[in-house]
């Protein structure tokens, strides 16, 4: 299948903003001590809502995202490809206090960062699909 880059940056960035960064839905972070490598160490997990258990966690919400860049960065045997995307997002933030979000309020709000997507897309029964992303 031949395929153009700019087929792949369109999918790349749409993945990127209707997914990745999904605007308007709050994401909560939060450390997962059951270590199943037994190597004392912390697994950080994110999801729409923190577990029933978690007492700790921290959030954002996601206000804005700009596509300033992106360019096709590897492509492996004409079956996957590799897009990087730089964009400008704004955020609002925060975190919780034994299980309450504090004050309701943001810690920072409207700070816009820079950040880098790398999107992996494949060809599968003939159609592009993204099948990971990561910053």
């Amino acid at each position: 299948m031949n395929v153009s880059d700019s087929e792949l940056i369109a999918l790349a960035e749409e993945y990127v903003i209707d997914s990745h960064f999904q605007m308007g839905v709050t994401i909560y972070v939060w450390e997962e001590w059951d270590d199943p490598l037994d190597d004392t160490t912390a697994r950080t997990e994110s999801g729409y809502a923190p577990p029933q258990d978690c007492d700790h966690y921290s959030w954002f919400l996601v206000e804005s995202c700009e596509i300033d860049r992106s360019l096709v960065t590897e492509e492996h045997e004409e079956t996957s490809y590799l897009v990087e995307v730089n964009c400008r997002i704004i955020t609002d933030d925060g975190r919780s206090s034994e299980g309450d979000l504090e004050d309701n309020e943001p810690e920072e709000k409207g700070e816009e960062e820079e950040r880098t997507v790398y999107v992996w897309i494949e060809i599968e029964d003939g159609k592009l699909i993204v099948v990971d992303s990561e910053e």
